[in-house]
């Protein structure tokens, strides 16, 4: 067997690269570009004109580096915000009356990450 002839052998062609995909009945995604659009034009307006609520959660002594919301859990019946941060600490507040409901100490760097649900509260730091 010559040289050039395993070396066609060898290599594919590009028709068996490129396969034929009928993408006939998919139909178009759209985004919603004007909406998103009014959406942050609304926001960016909002915060230029000082028309936003403000509420001042103390607690951390450094730098938040992670927060998570929710007001759709069971338990606890208040909508709650978690926050890590570089002074190693988790803090937990009720967002209706301001109050720092829970500090989780114990993370021995600062905490980068975390997650939350009605079961379990994940925490890691670096």
């Amino acid at each position: 067997m010559s040289s050039s002839s395993s070396s066609s052998q060898l290599r594919p062609t590009l028709d068996l690269l490129t396969p034929s995909l009928d993408f006939s009945d998919v139909e178009p995604v759209t985004h919603p570009w004007k909406d998103i659009y009014s959406e942050r034009s609304t926001v960016e307006r909002n915060w230029r004109c000082g028309r936003y609520p403000v509420r001042t959660l103390r607690g951390h002594t450094d730098e938040v580096t992670y927060l998570q919301f929710s007001q759709t859990l069971q338990h606890p019946s208040f909508p709650i915000l978690i926050a890590g941060s570089c002074d190693h600490a988790v803090r937990v507040w009720d967002i209706e009356t301001g109050l720092n409901v829970r500090c989780l100490r114990g993370h021995i760097r600062s905490v980068r990450t975390l997650y939350f649900d009605e079961a379990k509260l994940i925490t890691g730091c670096m």
